[in-house]
């Protein structure tokens, strides 16, 4: 029995067709794929994108054999080789014990899926850490203390984003932004986190954090099983919602978070989704208004690739203005190039 990593377009293909019978997708973002063949056909595979675990299945007639440890032994010695000392997977709730048995800990299981860890820094040590650097920048003991949250893109912040933000400041004595992580978007992590920080300057109670693995990321919102798209959006909804509450509302002491009213049907699962799991500690806010119209990220984004930057001015919070306009003008120059 070899283990091979696929380099060729032909094993990649063969591993999308061995997942689809598995009810399976394989990610477009993915790095390295790995895979055990029996006479001539796949029977086991499981890939990586950084540090986080995906694509992962067995054959049925072959599970006895170990066949995913053995995958998973393999995978984990290559994170040692490549000094990646923190690993995380999302995975079928069928495949919890194999994990478990090769000294994975679980963070959040739902009927159908389960996110767990191995190395360090966990989730845990992570948010002790971060609780001693919000501290020390409040000079507060967080456990005494009246903390809310909002957890934002801002891809780009707006006049909206910052309604929300000052509102929820003005309602409790410290408010935690996480700011997504995750370079994905059409501003990036460092160019967002600017803009917001410029934004909030002259807010004393807000401090804005990055968002991490553990909140909406490519780890919590997986999208390579549950065929069915609206059964999909609730299962990454419900453990995004569920690790949101268990460790950061639990640890940081964090007793509202602030949400913004959705139209899309994913971000509105979404809501629902930490209605459902937060109940009375979440609280939705209408979204703001400008000139009629509501102020929304994808708007400005519009009105930056149609070359209107100085519309798109205007649903921009003025203290990140300056900052703003040469970036904005760099993506229209940049796609109107291509």
């Amino acid at each position: 029995m070899e283990i091979k990593e696929a380099l060729l377009i032909s094993e990649i293909n063969r591993i999308k067709e061995f997942l689809k019978a598995n009810d399976l997708d394989y990610e477009d973002n993915i790095t390295k794929s790995f895979y055990i063949e029996e006479n001539d056909l796949i029977v086991a595979t499981v890939s990586i994108f950084n540090n986080v675990i995906k694509c992962f299945a067995v054959s049925k007639e072959y599970r006895s054999e170990n066949y995913g440890g053995i995958l998973i032994s393999n995978l984990i010695n290559y994170f040692y080789e490549n000094k990646i000392y923190h690993y995380m997977v999302y995975t079928k709730k069928e495949y919890l014990n194999t994990f478990i048995n090769l000294g994975f800990n679980e963070i959040v299981s739902t009927s159908n899926v389960a996110i767990l860890e191995s190395g360090t820094p966990n989730i845990c040590e992570y948010i002790k850490d971060l609780k001693r650097k919000i501290e020390y920048k409040f000079e507060c003991n967080l456990d005494e203390a009246d903390v809310c949250s909002l957890v934002m893109n801002c891809n780009p912040i707006t006049e909206g984003h910052l309604g929300l933000i000052e509102y929820a400041a003005s309602q409790h004595q410290y408010v935690i932004l996480f700011l997504l992580e995750e370079d994905l978007s059409y501003f990036s992590y460092k160019e967002r986190m600017s803009l917001v920080y410029l934004a909030t300057l002259n807010l004393g109670n807000v401090i804005v954090v990055p968002s991490s693995n553990y909140i909406v990321s490519s780890l919590t919102f997986p999208n390579y099983f549950l065929k069915n798209n609206q059964l999909k959006n609730q299962e990454w909804a419900i453990t995004d919602a569920l690790i949101f509450k268990n460790y950061f509302m639990k640890y940081l002491n964090i007793c509202m978070r602030y949400i913004g009213t959705e139209t899309s049907n994913i971000m509105i699962d979404y809501n629902n989704a930490l209605k459902e799991v937060l109940e009375s500690r979440v609280k939705e806010v209408k979204r703001f208004e400008l000139n009629n119209q509501i102020i929304s990220a994808s708007l400005v984004r519009k009105y930056i690739e149609d070359g209107e930057i100085d519309k798109a001015l205007e649903y921009i919070p003025r203290a990140c203005r300056m900052l703003f306009y040469p970036m904005a003008k760099e993506k229209y120059e940049r796609s109107k190039n291509k």
